[in-house]
């Protein structure tokens, strides 16, 4: 069973985009691979250093090579991890004692 894929874009500097693509091209990779090992790897190493300090250190000079500053952002928890739903499988609706807004008619009601 393969696992689900996330979607996430981050915005990189264009010469080291170029880097990437060659480097992609040159070993027979996408780039999509390459960025997803890397990210693997860096992950591992990071939940292996208790201290914190090497993700500390590797996102300062990440940073410094792409001529940014770093900024202190809140995290947010990690998602609960959910089933996909199949297609055409709407999501559970909230009670049907809801109120419900003027001028819509419900479900049942536009099925009749």
């Amino acid at each position: 069973m393969s696992e689900v894929l996330v979607m996430r874009s981050v915005y990189l500097p264009a010469t080291l985009d170029a880097e990437l693509r060659q480097i992609a091209h040159e070993k027979g990779f996408s780039k999509s691979d390459l960025i997803r090992a890397a990210v693997a790897l860096k992950a591992e190493e990071w939940r292996g250093d208790n201290t914190g300090t090497k993700l500390g250190d590797d996102v300062q000079a990440g940073l410094r090579a792409g001529g940014r500053q770093a900024t202190v952002k809140a995290v947010k928890p990690a998602a609960v991890s959910r089933k996909p739903r199949a297609k055409g499988v709407k999501a559970a609706t909230a009670s049907t004692d809801a109120p419900k807004r003027p001028g819509r008619k419900s479900a049942a009601a536009s099925q009749d």
